[in-house]
């Protein structure tokens, strides 16, 4: 069996109950695309489309929002109607029409572009090559990913550990892609705050504890816990949530590694002091300095691979925190070309005849 990389696919009720179970919560709303991995619990709220994304533990997607290509971190808040990933526009092209842009789209139709066997040939051969390069640098490290994936799985989830070797060998193999990139990913660390109809380019990343204001455009790297606002060109850095001194704590500290949730839901003494900081960051960088934080839970790394068959048939796949999206759903890169383009689709087209025969 291999991973599908599903088009596109909004799960059932009765599946999206099943999944609450293990700590994801999904609505039947939600549209999932090529397939994504979570470390529960995770919340996404409706109406969201999620592509080939990853989000980590006590984070929350409201809804309304579309998410591309992103590492979402831990206690990390998207508001309503966020848009995350928008890819980048080369200026200096002719033109920016999806006939050129993504000839794919126009496939079958008569003024598709027409080349010759010996352009596709050399697209063939170009496709091979890459194919052989993608296989070089990925091999090592996806056997390792098996081989911890299957020390992790204890059999209490509904996963296939022998699914898991053969989904791993098709990622590496990359079959039917031709000229293959990594997409660009939007990382979004921990603790972090996005407020209603912010959007955030292809390639960004956002440092932990940072609060976005509404309806900002992120256009560029964004430093830890900085207070960002929309501005005439682009996102503007206007102050920071604390003192240098305070964040440089936080850092060191790395509070989001503990499940501090779980931890004051089982109530006691020590559960009620941490709740009582958590207004006052002083409070809080004191209180954990003081204590021997080997006591507290850490968050498990217990990440799930959620590849989509069709609404009511999922797989779940255990995997490593450093499970890498980009690689497991290769994209197209943008040729400025519509030649390159065309190419990519002709050998596209070439693949499926031959399965087909």
């Amino acid at each position: 069996m291999e991973i599908q990389l599903q088009s596109s696919a909004r799960l059932t009720k009765e599946v999206c109950e099943q999944l609450e179970k293990i700590g994801l919560k999904i609505q039947p709303s939600d549209l999932l695309v090529r397939n994504f991995c979570f470390n529960a619990p995770v919340v996404i709220n409706g109406t969201t489309h999620i592509e080939c994304s990853k989000i980590d533990a006590y984070s929350s997607i409201a809804i309304g929002c579309y998410l591309d290509t992103v590492a979402v971190g831990r206690f990390s808040t998207i508001s309503r109607n966020c848009f995350i990933g928008i890819p980048e526009v080369e200026p200096s092209a002719v033109s920016a029409a999806a006939v050129f842009t993504h000839p794919e789209f126009f496939t079958g139709l008569t003024y598709a572009p027409q080349l010759s066997p010996n352009t596709i040939n050399n697209a063939l051969a170009d496709a091979t090559a890459a194919k052989q390069v993608l296989q070089a640098e990925q091999a090592e490290k996806m056997a390792q990913a098996v081989e911890m994936a299957r020390a992790n799985n204890n059999g209490s989830d509904p996963v296939n550990n022998d699914n898991i070797v053969t989904a791993v060998n098709a990622a590496v193999t990359a079959k039917d892609t031709a000229h293959i990139s990594e997409r660009e990913t939007v990382t979004i660390g921990h603790d972090v705050l996005l407020q209603v109809g912010c959007k955030v380019r292809a390639h960004v990343t956002i440092g932990h504890g940072a609060i976005i204001e509404t309806n900002t455009l992120v256009d560029k790297d964004i430093p830890p816990y900085a207070l960002v606002r929309n501005s005439s060109t682009g996102a503007e850095v206007y102050g920071y949530r604390f003192s240098d001194e305070i964040i440089a704590d936080l850092l060191e500290l790395q509070w989001w590694q503990y499940d501090f949730p779980r931890y004051m839901g089982q109530g006691g003494a020590k559960a009620e002091a941490l709740n009582t900081t958590l207004n006052d960051i002083k409070s809080f960088i004191s209180f954990l300095k003081n204590e021997d934080l080997s006591a507290y839970p850490k968050i498990p790394e217990a990440w799930r691979y959620l590849a989509v068959k069709d609404e009511k048939e999922i797989t779940l796949y255990n995997v490593t925190a450093d499970c890498n999206m980009s690689a497991l759903c290769p994209r197209y890169p943008q040729y400025q070309t519509f030649v390159d383009r065309a190419k990519i689709e002709l050998y596209r087209q070439q693949q499926y005849q031959a399965r087909l025969s």
